[in-house]
């Protein structure tokens, strides 16, 4: 390119050829004074044998006085799976600080056609769990 252009993307250089794309500006989370990629800890939940589905998210704060920040998540797991297998396989793989608390089992996301899940969604369907 002529000019250099500013990227929404994290690039590690490997050498003066080739990079490695380590996620989205918009991706990272800072939780406790640790920085963390919101793809990375759905993959690791993801990974868990008996995760059907899942997403965690950094939902909205309750309140304006609200000061320590949790991740949530909601997941779909097989019948063998429960949510206590789950939450050791995250302790086991990612920080403790980007555990999700609190986790909800729930019978579908509410992806799209496309397979995706637009975040505003997913808060909404998400404040409709705690609602109950």
């Amino acid at each position: 390119l002529p000019d250099a252009v500013t990227l929404q993307d994290n690039i590690d250089m490997l050498d003066q050829q080739q990079f490695r794309l380590s996620g989205r500006v918009s991706d990272m989370v800072n939780i406790a004074g640790k920085r963390g990629s919101l793809h990375e800890i759905n993959q690791v939940l993801l990974a868990c044998k008996g995760v059907v589905d899942g997403a965690v998210f950094l939902p909205e704060a309750v309140s304006d006085k609200q000061t320590i920040i949790r991740l949530a998540a909601v997941v779909v797991l097989e019948a063998s799976m429960n949510i206590e297998d789950l939450r050791e396989h995250l302790y086991r793989h990612i920080d403790s600080a980007f555990v999700p608390r609190p986790i909800r089992c729930v019978d579908a996301l509410p992806r799209e056609a496309n397979g995706k899940l637009p975040y505003r969604q997913l808060l909404a369907f998400y404040a409709g769990l705690s609602a109950k």
